[in-house]
């Protein structure tokens, strides 16, 4: 049984497909041709069954594909690299602290952290940003997480029922008041995962510190919940 989804072999084809459309949308939109010019953004193994977070794209800087195994215009971040940024320690010791591999899947495949660029662009380009969601989606399901943060609120909205989600949500999900946080019903395949809804960790609308340890806090109670069902007979 693999534990990890290998990026390379089997989405390099598909990310180069997507590029390659996004930049035939992009003649009219200099905004667009800047983030197609940055490469596509992608972790280079997702391991399975682990603390999934999801966030929405990654930051850009002269030295940010220093970390990165570049295939052209995808660079994919090498795991034994994703300490170096402050942003991932802080996720990556919320799973060691809960004894789960740790797995990240941003929304989209732009170098770009600005939520008003993103918004813009999904107003002016829909399709290219559904198309970066749809593979979003499928990475989500093939992880097969025992419990999932959204640690953006704009990603949130793509993850309910929201009207602010500017298109039809691919998931379901509904509070359970037994673990004090949403369950995932659709699709199928995440049934029953747990899912909490936060915000930023690091950065300059980061959680405050008592409100980080109620997560962790938090997240170790559910992942003893869910733990606790399954070892009974």
């Amino acid at each position: 049984m693999p534990s990890s989804i290998h990026i390379r072999p089997q989405y390099s084809a598909l990310i180069n497909s997507l590029w390659n459309k996004a930049h035939k949308e992009a003649v009219t939109s200099t905004a667009l041709q800047t983030l197609l010019k940055r490469g596509a953004y992608i972790q280079e193994k997702i391991p399975l069954g682990g603390l999934l977070f999801i966030g929405i794209g990654a930051s850009w800087g002269k030295n940010k594909k220093d970390t990165c195994a570049e295939d052209g215009i995808i660079q994919y971040e090498k795991p034994e690299k994703l300490g170096t940024y402050p942003y991932y320690v802080a996720l990556m010791k919320l799973a060691e602290d809960n004894g789960l591999p740790f797995a990240h899947i941003d929304l989209t495949l732009f170098r770009e952290t600005s939520q008003a660029a993103l918004k813009s662009l999904l107003a002016s380009f829909p399709d290219v940003f559904e198309a970066h969601y749809n593979l979003a989606f499928d990475l989500i399901q093939k992880a097969r997480p025992r419990i999932i943060v959204v640690n953006n609120a704009f990603v949130s909205h793509f993850l309910q029922n929201d009207e602010k989600g500017f298109f039809p949500s691919r998931f379901d999900t509904a509070f359970d008041k037994t673990i004090g946080t949403c369950r995932i019903k659709q699709p199928l395949a995440l049934d029953g995962t747990p899912i909490f809804f936060s915000g930023m960790l690091t950065g300059q609308h980061a959680l405050d510190e008592g409100s980080k340890q109620r997560l962790s806090w938090h997240i170790a109670y559910v992942l003893k919940k869910i733990n606790s069902i399954r070892s009974k007979p």
